[in-house]
């Protein structure tokens, strides 16, 4: 029923009768729900919503998007750009980078494309976004539409360490806070500037702190939210940086960030990193670098290891250069830990990597049936306590190591898929949330 009523007040709204069911009400002034970026994102701005009003026909070009699971979003900006011009639009569990049936857009939208939302205001860990209109995330009843496409980015603001330090509440300019203004903007700082610190409260994985040399005033660079790119390490100079400007809650401090959208935000000579590894087949294992590498440094198997003495005997590099595809042997036994270390491998910008980084997953590809099997350590009687958990929990019950399995869809309620072992069984189901596409029913799927 939220459904339909959605799309039947956007109906309305389209034959002019405007519903103020959740307008604020100034003096002398009714304020529709019709909103822009601005009005949203500006405090002191006329009609603008207090948290869960409605808002309809917001417009903007699409400029970043969230595509890393389970909660998904994108970012769009006022064409003209400006302060207050950039709003996150939230999607909860459903990814519209993939194919999204049954929208108005269809899902895969991409940079340029103009969209107009309708949904409801909101503050999440002190970032203005719209959202859904009942607040469950995977319902999927915020109404997005796509008028055009191609169009032109706004354009970045050009900022400083001063203007969009990490601090909130930063009140430099005309005793105003200086970074409130860009939140879900396109920024850029120019260099030189230089990483000066990656560990600490507030900082994150993947994100470092930088500054110009010899500066105090220092920005966060965010490689972590939106997309997989490591930290420089201290020292290493930057030519200079650009993203979305985003707010965050990390290890309970909150800050502003600069939030990368791919490797090219970050203007650096790099060497690589390895972001992630795990299996694709028994004897398949995917190695992820953080940037372009070179294919004879990629593709060099005595620049791999196995931590089981198991034998890397063939690298190929995928395409994008950014991962490689190795075939091993002799490695360790199906469903217990694996790692494979990466040393020697260069980026494109010809940094070779400082040391060996390694990774740690489950070998093999596993059934449903095997995930869901107890973990007779701690199951039988005299266990403190007695759990009936898989061995691929922590302890807690928490996420564990980094797996593989296989299995088929049988069912689906909104983004939430139920997969299973396809000859059926006791333990052969399990329960997939916030899939970054769309799960066919009766379709078998390999998910690391």
């Amino acid at each position: 029923m939220t459904k339909l009523r959605s799309i039947f007040l956007a109906a309305l709204f389209s034959l002019g009768v405007v519903s103020v069911a959740s307008a604020t009400i100034y003096p002398n002034v009714l304020c529709p729900d019709s909103m822009t970026i601005q009005r949203i994102q500006n405090p002191a701005a006329l009609c603008h919503p207090v948290a869960t009003d409605t808002t309809y026909g917001t417009r903007g070009v699409y400029v970043a998007t969230d595509s890393v699971p389970s909660a998904f979003g994108f970012w769009i900006q006022d064409p003209a750009g400006g302060p207050y011009s950039g709003i996150n639009v939230f999607t909860g569990t459903t990814n519209y980078q993939a194919s999204v049936p049954s929208t108005p857009t269809g899902g895969s939208l991409f940079y340029g494309d103009l969209l107009g939302v309708d949904g409801r205001a909101f503050e999440f860990n002190g970032m203005t976004e719209i959202t859904d209109f009942d607040n469950a995330q995977g319902t999927n009843d915020i109404i997005i539409r796509r008028y055009s496409t191609g169009n032109a980015l706004p354009p970045y603001h050009i900022g400083t360490t001063l203007e969009l330090d990490w601090v909130p509440g930063w009140t430099s300019v005309n005793g105003a806070a200086n970074q409130e203004p860009w939140e879900g903007c396109l920024v850029r700082v120019k260099g030189p500037l230089v990483c000066g610190r990656t560990v600490g409260a507030g900082i994150g994985t993947r994100s470092m702190l930088v500054s110009t040399p010899g500066g105090a005033d220092t920005i966060v660079v965010d490689g972590f939210n939106l997309t997989n790119v490591a930290a420089l390490t201290v020292g290493s100079p930057i030519d200079s940086v650009q993203g979305i400007f985003t707010q965050s809650l990390i290890t309970a401090v909150a800050s502003y960030r600069i939030s990368l959208r791919n490797v090219g935000d970050l203007f650096a000579a790099a060497p690589p990193n390895v972001i992630d590894a795990y299996c694709i087949a028994e004897n398949q294992i995917r190695v992820i670098f953080d940037r372009p590498v070179t294919t004879a440094s990629a593709q060099n198997t005595n620049n791999y290891s196995l931590f089981s003495f198991g034998s890397v005997d063939l690298a190929t590099i995928e395409s994008g250069n950014k991962s490689v595809l190795l075939n091993v042997s002799g490695a360790a036994a199906h469903g217990v830990s694996e790692t494979v270390t990466t040393s020697g491998v260069v980026s494109n910008s010809g940094l070779t990597m400082a040391g060996s980084q390694s990774r740690s997953f489950i070998k093999g590809v596993l059934s449903i049936a095997e995930i869901q099997q107890p973990d007779t350590g701690v199951l039988g009687l005299g266990a403190a306590p007695c759990q009936d958990r898989s061995r691929y929990v922590a302890a807690s019950g928490g996420s564990g190591p980094r797996l593989t399995y296989t299995g088929v869809i049988t069912g689906s309620f909104g983004n939430l898929y139920y997969m299973n072992d396809g000859v059926g069984g006791l333990r052969s189901g399990i329960p997939i949330f916030g899939s970054p596409s769309v799960l066919v029913e009766g379709e078998a799927y390999v998910i690391a």
